[in-house]
């Protein structure tokens, strides 16, 4: 056999197939042998049973997506939400920021839903970043929502004008 080349046989692989360095062989059905393109730098390889090939290189960058935000009594007068997650596996990491411009009669707990319901299991973090720089850890009120309270005394850090970043990682159901 010649180095670099797979042996010729009726029906076999032709090494034609690899157009570039690390592509990977793989199958679209029974007996249907295809190519996977390789992946970026520092992507990583998903099983994803949607895709023709069952895989998918992942990029490793966030997807945003749009969390809603409540608080456990009362409600907010003006406030937005946004968000970030990047799902490896069962493994969720999310990122989100909480901007309070008025807060009305929301009280209680602030609340922002997840991309992806939970297992029970998480942690994370959260700052206020815009007046006070008080600092907490998020905790799961929900299996679809993370919560944010004052961390020595369990009161409502939100107020008026107040912006809030915050961090979770949790299990996937």
């Amino acid at each position: 056999m010649t180095v670099g080349r797979i042996p010729s046989v009726e029906g076999g692989i032709q090494p034609t197939i690899f157009d570039a360095k690390a592509d990977l062989l793989t199958a679209t059905a029974n007996d249907t042998p295809a190519r996977l393109a390789v992946g970026a730098d520092y992507g990583f390889l998903q099983a994803l049973a949607s895709e023709s090939t069952g895989l998918k290189w992942d990029s490793g960058a966030y997807t945003s997506y749009t969390p809603t935000l409540t608080a456990s009594s009362g409600s907010f007068t003006s406030a937005t939400v946004s968000g970030l997650y990047k799902r490896i596996g069962k493994v969720c990491l999310v990122r989100f920021q909480v901007d309070i411009t008025t807060n009305g009669t929301a009280s209680g707990v602030i609340l922002v839903t997840m991309p992806f319901t939970s297992t029970g299991y998480a942690t994370g973090t959260w700052r206020e970043v815009q007046s006070i720089g008080n600092s907490g850890q998020t905790f799961l009120s929900s299996s679809t929502q993370i919560g944010m309270t004052n961390p020595t005394d369990n009161s409502y850090p939100g107020a008026n004008g107040r912006t809030f970043q915050g961090t979770i990682i949790y299990e996937v159901a």
